[in-house]
Order: structure tokens, then C-alpha cells, then sequence
């Protein structure tokens, strides 16, 4: 996530032009999606701009990094419904981090979805949709 933001923070002007093309799209947003080439130019560029400039993106960052799940059982997301969807095309979190999710949280539904990237709802809405309607 540091590395896309300290690119779109130097790719600035660049930004549209690049996500004209699908190569420049596949470079560009090829990180978060499943399938980049699908990606609107206009709302890829928007978000990566966003993404350059989210004054709360350093704090929210140090936070995630630290934070770790209670051992299986104890604590938090034991008593409630939970449904991990899993993109195999993520190259943020690796599918297979997915190993981990499952010993930390058991009783939780496990789904991958076939395709998808880091953002699940962007590259297969339908596919989400059915896997947490369930």
C-alpha cells in the first residue's frame, strides 16, 4: 500500500494518461483488481489520486500492522456470524494468508472468489453478493 501511494504521489499529471491504455491500467491498478483492464480510467485515476493524499493513510497503515487476531476461541468474531472472502488474484493480502485466517478464525465461512483481486466488489459484485447472502 506504501509503494501505490508513493507511485501515485509521483505519477501525479501522469495518472490518466496512463490509465488510457490497458497496459497502463494493469500497471496502475493491477495491485488491487482482479481484473485491471475493466477498471473506469476516470474512477482508477480518482482513487489513486485519493490514495495519494488521504491525510489518515500513515496512522490507519501503523494500526493494521499492528493489529492481531485473539487465538481461535477467545475473544472477538467467536459469537457472531463471519464470512472471509478470499480474492486468489490479491496481491495485497496473498491468497495464501488465507491459511492463517483459517486457524484464527475456524468458525468463520471461508469463500474464495474465483477472479478476484483485493477489492472483491469491484471485480465480481454478483459473486460477493452470493457468497455473503448465504
Amino acid at each position: 500500500m506504501t509503494a501505490a501511494r508513493s507511485c501515485a504521489r509521483a505519477l501525479g499529471p501522469s495518472l490518466p494518461r496512463l490509465a488510457s491504455s490497458a497496459a497502463g491500467r494493469v500497471a496502475l491498478f493491477g495491485l488491487f483488481f482482479g481484473h485491471p483492464t475493466r477498471v473506469d480510467p476516470a474512477v482508477g485515476v480518482a482513487d489513486a489520486q485519493a490514495l495519494a493524499v488521504w491525510p489518515g493513510f500513515r496512522t490507519a497503515r501503523d494500526a493494521f500492522a499492528q493489529h492481531t487476531f485473539p487465538a481461535p476461541g477467545l475473544g472477538a468474531l467467536t459469537d457472531i456470524p463471519v464470512c472471509i472472502a478470499w480474492g486468489p488474484r490479491d496481491l495485497i493480502l496473498p491468497v495464501f494468508q488465507a491459511r492463517r485466517a483459517r486457524r484464527r478464525l475456524p468458525a468463520a465461512r471461508h469463500v474464495r472468489l474465483a477472479g478476484c483481486g483485493h477489492l472483491p466488489f469491484a471485480d465480481d459484485p454478483e459473486a460477493c453478493l452470493a457468497a455473503f447472502a448465504t
